[in-house]
């Protein structure tokens, strides 16, 4: 179960995210809203260091959205 700060966190940038006209996917990918986001998500989840875990995510994404285009 999250904790209130969690949550909380998830929500604040959902909401941030919501209000804003974003490009495809693979366009977002490390960038802000998207990135802090994500982060907040892994913090959630009890991932130990999820900027190191996040740039790893993005590197295999980018990899394999590059080979279907």
């Amino acid at each position: 179960m999250l904790d209130s700060a969690d949550r909380d966190e998830i929500i604040n940038q959902l909401d941030a995210v919501r209000r804003l006209t974003l490009p495809p996917i693979p366009a977002q990918l490390g960038h802000s809203p998207r990135r802090e986001l994500d982060i907040a998500l892994l913090k959630a989840l009890g991932i130990e260091k999820p900027n190191l875990v996040l740039d790893n995510i993005y590197h295999a994404l980018t990899n394999e959205l590059d080979k279907l285009g």
